[in-house]
């Protein structure tokens, strides 16, 4: 891979690590509102059944009978609140870590069997070419004995034609037989 590429690669791993962390750390906020509201309704349920135990017709408009919860928070939420972000961002940093270790190990074993794939390809490729060459020399070889036979048929066919012609001409060469030759082209 190139250079350039890796800083892709790795770019799109950070922001991976990042989303798998923000889903992380939501699901958990999500799970703490959750928990938080069956207490609370938990705890509404438990105060209705003492006031009706205790006095079945209240009056809510009378300022008196009104329950008033506090803004402001303490120390102690907000330091609770702070370890729990932090736990969340802890978990969701080592769930990135685990994802980009995962991914190197999925990203060096893919790198491990492509390489192994093309050694394997070229020893094939290499065998197929061997093949190629050895039928190439074989056929070579016997078109060349082929040439080497037929050069000789040729050559025994060129010695009878040339006996031949030997032949016809010691024929020809009776003296009877070139009179009527010459008496002919007269």
């Amino acid at each position: 891979m190139s250079k350039n590429n890796m800083g892709k690669v790795l770019a799109f791993l950070a922001g991976a690590g990042a989303a798998a962390a923000a889903i992380a750390y939501f699901v958990r906020y999500k799970t703490f509102n959750k928990e938080l509201e069956k207490d609370f309704h938990a705890f509404e349920d438990e105060e209705l059944d003492d006031a009706e135990e205790e006095d079945p017709i209240e009056d809510l408009n009378n300022p008196s009978h009104r329950n008033y919860v506090s803004l402001s928070s303490s120390k102690d939420e907000f330091k609770a609140a702070a370890r729990d972000v932090k736990e969340s961002v802890g978990a969701a940093a080592s769930a990135a870590k685990d994802v980009l270790k995962d991914t190197a190990a999925v990203l060096k074993d893919t790198a491990h069997e492509a390489a192994s794939a093309a050694k394997d390809t070229a020893h094939l490729a290499g065998a197929a070419v061997k093949d190629t060459l050895d039928s190439c020399k074989d056929k070579q070889e016997s078109v060349e004995k082929m040439a080497e036979e037929a050069a000789s048929e040729i050559a025994d066919a060129a010695d009878a034609i040339s006996h031949q012609i030997d032949k016809a001409k010691s024929s020809h060469e009776d003296p009877k037989e070139t009179t009527t030759v010459e008496e002919i082209s007269e």
